[in-house]
């Protein structure tokens, strides 16, 4: 399985925190990352509350950077 992932600050009027971005090979891989990661943090008394998602679909990879469908 491969794991890329991006961090990106969000800016004012946004909400706040931090995006965490993991790229899958198959759907199922993407739903066992969210939910392993939204377990661990629920466990955490430390980290805020977080939300997860999965979103399934063709990508394009350019220099680092993975762009989906609008």
């Amino acid at each position: 399985m491969r794991r890329d992932h991006q961090h990106r600050r969000r800016t004012a009027g946004q909400d706040r925190g931090d995006e965490v971005f993991y790229n899958a090979e198959t759907p199922e891989a993407g739903a066992e990352i969210a939910l392993a990661l939204a377990e661990a943090i629920a466990a955490d008394d430390v980290l805020p509350q977080a939300r997860v998602s999965v979103v399934w679909g063709r990508v394009l990879s350019r220099m680092g950077d993975i762009y989906g469908r609008p």
